[in-house]
């Protein structure tokens, strides 16, 4: 399968957010297949920076 054109879909979530019971980061992944995207990954984030101060 030769792939023409694509773009990048990037998607935060918490790992506490849930979507009808389920981890949300699982729904997003289940509708990207029943919608044929060419692939999902999902990355857990150990640490994040904000640059503004609080």
């Amino acid at each position: 399968m030769r792939i023409e054109h694509g773009c990048l879909l990037r998607i935060y979530v918490g790992e506490s957010d849930k979507h009808a019971g389920r981890p949300l980061y699982e729904w997003i992944v289940a509708q990207a297949h029943t919608q044929q995207l060419a692939g999902a990954t999902v990355y857990r984030g150990l640490m994040a920076s904000d640059p503004t101060p609080a």
